[in-house]
């Protein structure tokens, strides 16, 4: 069958008029005019076979290996399936994006979310993958079924409670929805009043382009072992279930490498890669149950600890919410001191700098809470971890992966938080444009950036706000902040309104430009719209 959609004009006309010529020639009577019966039943069907030919043709020659394929502006699927073929590679289907949504209830109890309901937030579609019940008790009840989960609603305020339910994307998606956004729901009943994401949705994966195919294929032509950093791309790109959006690694002779130096000389002996991988386009909210107690009950400071495989290498605390009265503080006002929680048969972790972002770190978490009975109560931290660190840690652990003569520890890359703050003018009248319009294409142009970009730009923010959402101009200077979590414990903040933001650089912690990602939240945007006639 002929793929209409390979010829161009000028292919068909060319190829017309070649078989006129040709028919003139033999049969200098025949009357092949366009419109004639010669013309519809025997010229056009043949100029669009050679046609197709040509554009087939075409095709071969200019694709016909794995990097002519990941070249070309247009990859042809069939061309990349049949040369991937050749290694054992095959296209992934993509993955689903996961995350919490707040169901806000006037119902005390009882509020049921049926499976496969379908939610949307952001141009975003998500659903649930079993049936959940909200009600109001301090014990919830055993349920043998896996479809079904009752969830704890905690009042708010007098006739108004909240439950949170998890969910995933209805389709394959690298979209995410950022935490805070607000959501609808299909047939939504009116005693749900609101409904917003708890956690960012984020964690999924496209289908597999062409490019991106060939790209993966000619790593199967690398060794997937862990030695050099091509192998180790070659590794984890094997893996099933866990999506490399970037990665980097850095060993012997890098600045950002420190675990090597740890010995009498500080100098750099090798044996060690580092490897930081950046496995969503932003961080996952982890939610961790922790017990934690103070030293009487006049004291009003908490402490618990956090197990390194609580939320491994978590960034930052989000929240912290006390399981049974729902009060809650921001994660701003805890104090976090890291440790090193190194194990046996495991990368060497020296210290709580060293551990920071991967599977060894621990942590000690304090903050003030009043109006509380007991000497030991439970809380809910949410953190911000980067997904399957502990999976791609566990992996090269193995016996039958693992390099006898080499350890390799991974890690998250170091987080450079944005902060942006957008004035939008807009035409007079315009009211189709949402600030939440804008907060999504200014969240997805940071989030998409990779390991080692080592600065931010207004214009990248610029250019894909008014490519996302038309009729917005963001006028300047654009205030910009960066908010860097070191690996020592400590908070960094710069501020810029100069229309360029850099990443951090402190080599001592072995934190540089080259291991760094920005990362951004839909709270961290802040939009303003002014009409254009308003600005002076």
């Amino acid at each position: 069958m002929i793929d209409i959609d390979t010829i161009t004009a000028d292919s068909m006309a060319s190829n017309e008029a070649l078989i006129r010529d040709y028919l003139k020639t033999a049969y200098p009577s025949l009357d092949t005019s366009p419109g004639t019966v010669i013309s519809e039943l025997v010229v056009k069907p043949a100029a669009a076979l050679y046609a197709a030919q040509d554009a087939n043709l075409s095709t071969i020659l200019s694709q016909f290996s794995l990097s002519l394929v990941s070249q070309a502006a247009s990859p042809d699927m069939d061309m990349a399936k049949t040369l991937a073929s050749n290694y054992r590679v095959t296209p992934r289907g993509g993955s689903k994006g996961a995350g919490v949504l707040s169901i806000y209830t006037t119902l005390y109890t009882n509020t049921y979310i049926y499976a496969d309901t379908v939610f949307t937030a952001g141009g975003l579609q998500v659903k649930t993958s079993k049936t959940y019940i909200g009600i109001v008790a301090d014990t919830l009840p055993e349920t043998e079924s896996g479809s079904l989960e009752y969830r704890k609603a905690v009042q708010l305020s007098a006739g108004l409670y909240v439950f949170t339910v998890p969910v995933v994307t209805v389709d394959n998606t690298s979209a995410t929805i950022s935490a805070g956004q607000s959501a609808t729901m299909e047939n939504q009943p009116a005693y749900i009043t609101r409904i917003e994401v708890a956690s960012a949705v984020t964690g999924g994966s496209d289908s597999e382009t062409a490019k991106q195919l060939a790209d993966r294929a000619l790593y199967g032509v690398t060794a997937v072992v862990p030695s050099g950093s091509a192998h180790i791309a070659s590794l984890f790109s094997s893996i099933e279930g866990v999506n490399i959006f970037s990665q980097k690694a850095f060993g012997l002779g890098d600045a950002e490498m420190l675990r090597d130096r740890n010995n009498i000389s500080g100098i750099s002996m090798g044996g060690r890669t580092d490897v930081y991988c950046k496995t969503a386009a932003l961080p996952s909210s982890v939610d961790i149950v922790v017990t934690a107690s103070r030293s009487s009950l006049g004291s009003l400071t908490w402490t618990a600890n956090v197990d390194n495989t609580a939320a491994p290498g978590f960034y930052y605390i989000r929240s912290v919410t006390h399981t049974a009265t729902g009060q809650s503080l921001d994660g701003e006002q805890v104090r976090v001191a890291y440790r090193a929680a190194p194990a046996e048969g495991g990368p060497a972790v020296p210290d709580a700098v060293s551990a920071r972002y991967s599977l060894y770190q621990a942590a000690t978490v304090q903050f003030e809470f009043s109006g509380l009975p007991t000497l030991s109560e439970q809380f809910i931290l949410s953190v911000a971890a980067m997904p399957s660190i502990d999976v791609l840690q566990n992996y090269i652990n193995s016996r039958a992966v693992r390099n006898e003569a080499q350890d390799v520890l991974v890690k998250a890359p170091v987080p450079n938080r944005i902060g942006l703050w957008l004035v939008c003018t807009i035409p007079p009248g315009l009211s189709s444009v949402s600030a939440e319009d804008v907060r999504t294409a200014a969240v997805n142009a940071v989030n998409g950036t990779e390991i080692g970009r080592g600065f931010l730009s207004a214009a990248d923010i610029v250019q894909a706000v008014q490519s996302a959402v038309p009729g917005v101009v963001v006028a300047f200077p654009m205030p910009m902040t960066n908010t860097v979590y070191m690996p020592d414990g400590s908070v960094f903040l710069d501020k810029t309104d100069i229309g360029q933001i850099q990443a951090k650089e402190d080599l001592e912690q072995g934190v540089s430009t080259r291991n760094s990602v920005f990362i951004c939240e839909a709270r961290d945007v802040g939009v303003t719209f002014k009409e254009r006639e308003t600005i002076t």
